[in-house]
């Protein structure tokens, strides 16, 4: 079985240290996050309620880069959220980020929204090894967005791809404690784990401020990995299409394992690392 992992805290920000200045942004939902990491270190963040990501999005990144005490021609990298989420802010988020990559000419790497706000959440809670954590962001129609990630001594492994599934069928999927991360839909969630006496804790999305260095540094290890997308082909992935739709008669997990943090052609960057994440 192939493992996908993403590193948490020191040993994230140390795998992209050598990228330079690197910008991410995520704009999967009501909140604008976005964040500026450089040589291990985090130079910057900020996370902000936009009705309209379009009109605010260089406002935000130029005063993040004013207070980094950084120019636009200071950055070597990029790093933009592609979803799954809401499909305008999807668009504005990458389309801005593509503007950028062709104008300064350097790498861009997409990152999966749900990938960056659960290792936003397991830094800021540290919840116990072999426990999960589960991002959840409203799909509408009764549905979320949602993935479900196992902690590691330093790492977690992602073991469901990006679903669109009802809440009550998460629980087919978590056979430990959980933390529950994300807006409103969190408590649909938690009523039904409550229903089965399973063991969770809950982190509001608004508690998330740092959810855009996470973004960044996720793409700036990316980058460094040699993992930067072509600009033709990064793509919001908005997670309704039939594939990405959880069915409850399949199996618990993906016949073919897991689905990475990483697009599934980069996954053999992470097969020498694949101990780090067993317990």
């Amino acid at each position: 079985m192939t493992s996908h992992v993403s590193f948490t805290a020191k040993r994230l920000f140390d795998l992209g240290a050598s990228a330079g200045p690197v910008l991410g942004i995520d704009t999967s939902s009501r909140v604008a996050a976005l964040g500026i990491v450089a040589g291990g270190c985090i130079l910057g963040d900020c996370s902000v309620p936009s009705t309209s990501h379009g009109s605010g999005l260089p406002g935000l990144a130029a005063g993040l880069l004013k207070n980094a005490q950084l120019s636009i021609g200071d950055l070597r990298g990029l790093a933009v959220g592609t979803g799954p989420g809401s499909y305008t802010g999807l668009r504005v988020g990458i389309s801005y980020i593509k503007g950028l990559a062709m104008a300064l000419a350097i790498p861009v790497a997409g990152v999966s929204s749900l990938d960056s706000i659960a290792t936003a959440a397991a830094v800021m809670k540290s919840p116990e090894v072999g426990s999960y954590i589960c991002p959840i962001m409203d799909a509408r129609k009764g549905e979320i967005y949602t993935a479900l990630y196992r902690v590691g001594i330093d790492a977690l492994e992602k073991v469901t791809e990006d679903l669109v599934t009802a809440p009550e069928h998460l629980i087919n999927r978590i056979d430990g404690e959980v933390l529950l991360v994300g807006d409103a839909k969190v408590h649909d969630a938690s009523t039904v784990l409550t229903g089965k006496g399973m063991r969770f804790g809950i982190l509001d999305s608004g508690e998330l401020a740092v959810h855009g260095r996470f973004v960044a540094a996720l793409g700036a290890a990316r980058i460094v990995m040699g993992g930067n997308d072509l600009l033709a082909t990064l793509e919001p992935r908005y997670g309704r299409p039939i594939d990405a739709t959880f069915k409850p008669t399949n199996p618990p997990y993906p016949k073919d394992g897991t689905e990475g943090l990483w697009t599934p052609e980069k996954s053999s960057l992470f097969g020498s690392l694949q101990t780090t994440t067993r317990n």
